[in-house]
This record gives C-alpha cells, sequence and structure tokens, in this order.
C-alpha cells in the first residue's frame, strides 16, 4: 500500500527520519513508518491517511474491568473521606456500604 503524495508538504522526497532513515520515498513507496520518531518526523503525511483509517486519531476505547473496579474504589474512598470530615456520617455510611459491597464482588 502506498500513500499518495499529500500537497503543501515540508518535506522534501530526500527527508529522512533522523533515528532509522526512512525516507518520504520509502515512505511513500511502502506505506510502513520505521520507528517511533517516524511518526513525529511524517505526521504531515500520515495525520490525514491515519484519520481516514481510524476515524480520528486519539484512542477512546474502553477501560479494563478491573481498572473501572479500582477507580470506582478510590472514588469512593475519597468521597468518604470528605463525608467524614465535614461530620456527614449519614453520607459516610451510604459510601462504606458501597466500598463493602464494591469489595465483595
Amino acid at each position: 500500500m502506498s500513500l499518495p503524495a499529500p500537497a503543501n508538504t515540508p518535506f522534501l522526497p530526500a527527508s529522512s527520519c533522523p533515528a532509522c532513515g526512512l525516507t518520504v520515498s520509502d515512505l511513500q513507496r511502502t506505506g510502513r513508518l520505521g520507528c517511533a520518531c517516524c511518526y513525529e518526523m511524517f505526521h504531515p503525511i500520515i495525520a490525514p491517511q491515519l484519520h481516514r483509517f481510524h476515524h480520528g486519531t486519539h484512542h477512546v476505547g474502553k477501560t479494563p474491568r478491573r481498572h473501572a473496579f479500582a477507580y470506582r474504589k478510590e472514588e469512593l474512598r475519597a468521597a468518604l473521606a470528605h463525608a467524614v470530615s465535614t461530620e456527614d456520617f449519614e453520607q459516610a455510611a451510604l459510601l462504606r456500604d458501597q466500598l463493602t459491597a464494591l469489595a465483595s464482588l
């Protein structure tokens, strides 16, 4: 798969990645990057392609379940500490019960 030559590219065909030596012409010919540094070096060329292939350039996937539980526990612990420090003992009891229920899962 080759990449089309982008319009208004600031790179000359002789430009190359300082880390691996991949040139713009190599990138256009193979469609593959040589190293992590290439993503920054050739960003103006590959960004439109990444956006088209992946419908964006930022990951928006799910959080693994075990991390969601850990995050929720920390959230509840912080809320519990706040409830105790403000002497809202009814809210603290509810939060304690939620923490206990979450721990039993």
